[in-house]
């Protein structure tokens, strides 16, 4: 029968998505969560209807004008009828540095990982400069 992943990318059918998202702030902390799904349908290979999801959670707080802590939780089946090992769910603790407000800031975080079939260790620990141009 093959991978449902084959003939991805000639695609042709329907492809439907949605999401909610919910963001707070008060004082110096803040709240991010966000939820997404997608449904393929194929017109020409039903191996390639499927659907997907994913999520987020985040707090986070500013210890000084300039540092916050964060905390994030993660999920992510890219495909929900199988059960497998791109399955992720992901735990990342963080601090952020604002070089200049939003829009310039070093990002460190330690990333603690769980696939759904086949435990794996590859946690990491991540830097991540980000700049907003505009």
């Amino acid at each position: 029968s093959g991978s449902p992943w084959s003939g991805m990318e000639h695609f042709r059918g329907a492809d439907r998505r949605w999401g909610l998202e919910f963001s707070a702030d008060w004082g110096k902390s803040s709240l991010r969560a966000e939820y997404l799904r997608a449904r393929l349908r194929s017109t020409s290979d039903s191996r390639l209807d499927f659907a997907a999801s994913g999520w987020y959670a985040q707090a986070a707080q500013f210890l000084a004008p300039k540092w916050q802590v964060v905390a994030k939780l993660e999920g992510l089946d890219p495909h929900d009828r199988v059960n497998n090992s791109k399955n992720v769910h992901q735990a990342t603790l963080g601090l952020n540095y604002y070089l200049r407000q939003n829009r310039l800031k070093v990002m460190a975080g330690y990333v603690f990982r769980q696939e759904a079939i086949q435990p794996v260790a590859n946690n990491l620990f991540q830097v991540q400069f980000q700049c907003f141009l505009h």
